[in-house]
């Protein structure tokens, strides 16, 4: 059985992340699009297990991705997305996750928007998705 109320709890927060990621592009903060972006991504995934009554735990897109496809939901995640989102959950938040500088040196505008792009495509599978069964 299905958890709702907590899938639309994640799926709630995930939309704000997105639009906070959006919000930071004006301020140059490419690393911190990049990490909200992974956010986005990880509370939709963590929603759509929700959905079917699973507790997820971690932070590993990848890994939420798999359990999702191993579980048949007949929801396809691109794996593209989840493997490059995955790289930036720690490396746009620790200077000491590069040799030299700050992460903020790292990140440009490109990678931001790509994020972006990819966040935004998991958030509206799993919108779809729970939209979806909600009709059933």
């Amino acid at each position: 059985m299905g958890n709702s109320e907590q899938a639309e709890r994640w799926i709630k927060q995930a939309k704000i992340d997105y639009e906070s990621a959006i919000n930071n592009l004006e301020f140059k903060s490419f690393e911190l699009v990049c990490f909200l972006s992974h956010q986005v991504a990880e509370k939709s995934l963590k929603a759509l297990l929700y959905s079917i009554g699973l507790r997820p735990f971690g932070h590993s897109l990848k890994e939420l991705a798999e359990t999702i496809e191993k579980e048949n939901m007949n929801i396809k995640i691109p794996k593209e997305c989840v493997l490059e989102l995955d790289k930036h959950y720690i490396a746009t938040r620790y200077p000491d996750a590069f040799v030299s500088g700050i992460p903020h040196e790292y990140y440009s505008k490109k990678n931001a928007l790509n994020c972006l792009k990819w966040s935004k495509k998991i958030l509206e599978l799993a919108k779809d998705y729970l939209k979806s069964i909600v009709k059933s």
